[in-house]
């Protein structure tokens, strides 16, 4: 393996503790090979040496994935899958629970005030009702983004609607009055829709060919 020093691997290092797997259902079909083996023996061997040590973790897998799928597609191996689904918790997509909304947004706006040096205060009730009504394709990750943004560009300690990328859905109708990236936004969504739930591999390259043409023209 050419490892010429000590090197402690995550199953080591989360000895007594939890061991998060996150975005499981990308993990190539070796690997999952490889990890199905440490959770039925319980044991592994550090990268070039020979001594067999015990794993004694707690493991906890995340996806965004639907693994049942990514099983019957053969990406995902279903003995892995099984000895993984003891406890499950399923989280609904963000616009399921708006409700959670607030309690987020306070929490990373702590994080980015201290994180980038800000004060923002919070945001206006206005504010809070255009997240509140907005659909969240990106989820959790898509609203932190937005907060980040919001608080870098406001000349306001307080959030309002003209800080936000959106003000709650938007229709085609209003394309005058829309900034090219919201069309894009609005416009990918349409297409994504349109593809139901096998968009193409390809997607990036395929937009990114769609908007060379008219961009040279």
């Amino acid at each position: 393996t050419g490892a010429s020093e000590l090197r402690r691997g995550k199953f080591e290092q989360a000895r007594g503790g939890t061991l998060l797997l996150d975005e499981i259902g990308e993990m190539p079909l070796a690997l999952q090979a490889k990890l199905l083996r440490v959770l039925q023996e319980k044991e592994f061997s550090r990268v070039g040496g020979h001594e067999t040590i015990a794993a004694d973790c707690r493991i906890v897998a995340a996806t965004n994935q639907v693994l049942e799928k990514a099983v019957g597609q053969g990406r995902f191996r279903e003995d892995l899958y099984y000895r993984l689904k003891v406890v499950v918790i399923d989280i609904p997509p963000l616009r399921e629970r708006s409700e959670d909304i607030p309690s987020l947004v306070d929490h990373f706006l702590d994080n980015i005030n201290r994180e980038h040096g800000f004060a923002i205060r919070g945001l206006s009730p206005d504010a809070l009702s255009s997240l509140r009504a907005h659909d969240w394709p990106g989820n959790v990750r898509e609203l932190e983004n937005v907060l980040v943004r919001a608080a870098a560009m406001s000349p306001s300690r307080l959030l309002t609607t003209e800080d936000l990328p959106f003000s709650g859905p938007r229709e085609p109708n209003d394309y005058p009055s829309m900034s090219l990236e919201e069309i894009v936004v609005v416009k990918l969504r349409e297409y994504l829709d349109r593809q139901g739930d096998s968009p193409p591999g390809d997607l990036h390259q395929r937009v990114l060919e769609m908007v060379v043409k008219p961009l040279i023209e």
